[in-house]
């Protein structure tokens, strides 16, 4: 803007010196920002002061010795085309002049003239040539800030190109315009994701998530672009696509396994690639890109550093069934048991047969009956656990939904749903197990006189003999027999200290026959009642 407010230049052309002299000093062109850089008494000389002083407005009579005012503007035009030819004619030279006009002559100023006219004149000039120069100075800063601009421009128009169609004409203009070195036909789109990149850079400043990205899209615009023209922009924070004419010296999926080698050898990162299917016209460049996605997908089987073309990622339409009724009823069984090794293990088998089908299931497909698998596991575990511990469970079973996971990391987390939950019901059996014995201990040792039986206590808490005869020994480490017996000869070992006779712990734990109960203690004792009365008692006592 201060080269459009500084002084015009202007020079005098005229065969009558004071012509110009008046011209030059009679009127104040410096209050106008406007200086005389010369003046000429006839056209070869104005000419050569028009190329050395290179004026802006050029104020010149039309007829001159040695080069007319008609030639000076046709050589004017041609050195200085933005410089302003004012001519002064007589009447007589009018149609003369009209003829300057056409070629390229601003204004003619009739003879006879005032100063008042020639200031004037100048001065729209003046006005003419700023606002020219005004318009060509917005011009250039609107380019610069296209150019600026253009790698912005350049990813909108591919993120729309990659979504809707287009028609060719109109591709190679704007291709043109945006300076992409692209033909509008056969053509494939790669889709890049960087592997666990929001895991990675959790700790990263903006300026850094920048530097990577940046570092990473221009390995992958340099492997491409020595082998195709093609153009590279980000689609997402963590994603590159890749638009290229298919080469012919090399196929695409190479192509994609140079990108990922590259990126795998000179950074710390690797990436999952996606390949659509070639395609002949721009128009059809939807299609690549809707293929590069579903093969991007099928990362979800590799966890990433892999490249996955669109065949691969063609699924059949058979119906895919993951696990049998009565599969699932074992595993709810299992469950439901607490039993975790038992339900691991079925887990395990159905994922191992799930990694061996052929051809591989759209992972959507897969991650959906999955979560189906969660869901009945997480039902079983509400019938067996209170509300407020399963709603972590079926928070996880959200997330799994919701997430782009691999199939390792959907495979961990549905095991440990399974494995956390058997957990849980296995403490709450262990607890409730410990107080159905804890109770029976109670009984037995309140009732040692009866007629103590695996039946009648397994009866008591609500239980099959069998399973209570387990449990009994499971978690006291005696049978249920061993356990009475122990007991009742401890009962009786603070019985006999504090001196009843023989024959009354006999009958006040059960016992019949005094020589059965003393055959007893002494089995487990070695020593008969009145040998462990008088050795701990330091007494005798008649029985």
């Amino acid at each position: 803007m201060e080269e459009l407010r500084g002084s015009v230049k202007m020079i005098l052309i005229d065969d009558i010196r004071s012509v110009t002299e008046g011209i030059a000093t009679q009127i104040d062109w410096e209050s106008h920002d406007i200086t005389i850089c010369g003046k000429a008494q006839n056209g070869e000389d104005g000419l050569r002061l028009i190329e050395s002083c290179r004026p802006d407005i050029i104020l010149t009579d039309i007829r001159m010795p040695r080069l007319d005012g008609i030639t000076l503007t046709q050589q004017v035009k041609q050195l200085l085309p933005e410089s302003k030819v004012l001519l002064i004619t007589g009447f007589t030279d009018f149609e003369y002049a009209q003829q300057a006009l056409r070629l390229g002559a601003l204004d003619i100023i009739t003879k006879p003239f005032s100063l008042r006219q020639i200031e004037n004149a100048v001065l729209e000039a003046k006005r003419i040539l700023q606002d020219e120069r005004q318009k060509a100075n917005n011009l250039v800063q609107m380019e610069q800030k296209i150019k600026e601009s253009m790698p912005v421009l350049r990813q909108e128009y591919f993120q729309l190109l990659i979504r809707h169609q287009s028609d060719r004409d109109n591709s190679r203009k704007r291709l043109e315009f945006l300076g992409v070195n692209l033909e509008p036909e056969h053509l494939a789109v790669m889709v890049l994701e960087i592997d666990r990149f929001g895991d990675e850079c959790k700790s990263f400043s903006i300026r850094e998530i920048e530097l990577t990205r940046y570092a990473l899209q221009s390995i992958v615009e340099e492997t491409i672009l020595a082998h195709a023209n093609g153009v590279v922009f980000r689609e997402s924070w963590n994603r590159f696509v890749a638009v290229f004419n298919v080469p012919e010296l090399i196929d695409i999926s190479s192509l994609a396994e140079l990108c990922r080698d590259h990126i795998n050898r000179y950074t710390r990162y690797t990436v999952s690639i996606g390949i659509g299917r070639e395609v002949g016209q721009i128009h059809e460049l939807s299609d690549s890109y809707d293929g590069a996605l579903a093969a991007l997908s099928f990362h979800f089987y590799t966890g990433g550093n892999g490249v996955f073309l669109f065949n691969d990622a063609i699924s059949t339409e058979r119906h895919l069934t993951l696990y049998s009724h009565d599969e699932e009823q074992e595993l709810s069984l299992a469950i439901r048991s607490g039993n975790k090794l038992r339900a691991i293990s079925l887990l395990e088998s159905l994922f191992v047969r799930l990694s061996i089908l052929e051809p591989l299931p759209e992972p959507a497909k897969l991650v959906t009956i999955c979560c189906e698998l969660g869901f009945m596991m997480l039902r079983t575990l509400q019938e067996k656990l209170p509300l407020n511990e399963t709603t972590v469970f079926e928070k996880k079973l959200q997330d799994i939904r919701s997430s782009s996971t691999s199939f390792l990391g959907l495979k961990s987390e549905i095991i440990e749903i399974c494995v956390k939950g058997c957990e849980r019901i296995e403490a709450l059996y262990r607890n409730e197990a410990n107080r159905i014995i804890d109770q029976t201990v109670n009984y037995i040792r309140n009732n040692l006189h009866e007629d103590l039986i695996v039946s009648h206590c397994a009866k008591r808490v609500h239980l099959s003999e069998s399973y209570f005869a387990n449990l009994f020994k499971k978690i006291t480490g005696s049978t249920f027999n061993q356990f009475v017996t122990q007991e009742r000869i401890e009962q009786a070992k603070r019985l006999l200290i504090d001196g009843v006779p023989v024959q009354e712990v006999s009958e006040m734990l059960g016992y019949l026959g005094r020589r059965y109960f003393s055959d007893l203690f002494r089995k487990h004792t070695g020593l008969t009642p009145s040998e462990f009365r008088q050795q701990y008692s330091g007494r005798e006592q008649v029985d």
